[in-house]
């Protein structure tokens, strides 16, 4: 059976790298990122940043939330949330190499 093309993606060994030489390419300064500077890398749903901002509004939280993100990848949506809604993300993702990949980056921002 072949492999699936996305659990290849994010179970690359190289995936960090991959994430931190695109940021690099696009000018940003790996050590000094801004969730911002993530978003293009860590954004992958439908309408990007736009919608996750959308979505935020639409629910209009409090700030004393807890957010379940299941199926997260790298965060992103969970990283904005965080700082702009002050909400407390929990987020669940299918591997372990891609949680220490959103770990790094976020540990970045």
């Amino acid at each position: 059976m072949p492999l699936n093309p996305v659990e290849v993606h994010y179970t690359s060994d190289e995936l960090g790298e991959t994430i931190l030489a695109a940021l690099r390419a696009a000018g940003k300064d790996i050590d000094h990122l801004r969730p911002d500077d993530l978003a293009p890398v860590d954004e992958f749903h439908g309408g990007q940043r736009p919608a996750t901002v959308r979505l935020a509004e639409l629910v209009g939280f409090t700030g004393a939330e807890r957010v379940l993100d299941v199926g997260s990848g790298l965060g992103g949506p969970s990283r904005y949330a965080a700082r702009a809604e002050r909400v407390l993300p929990v987020t669940i993702t299918s591997t372990l190499r891609l949680t220490r990949s959103a770990a790094n980056s976020d540990s970045r921002s």
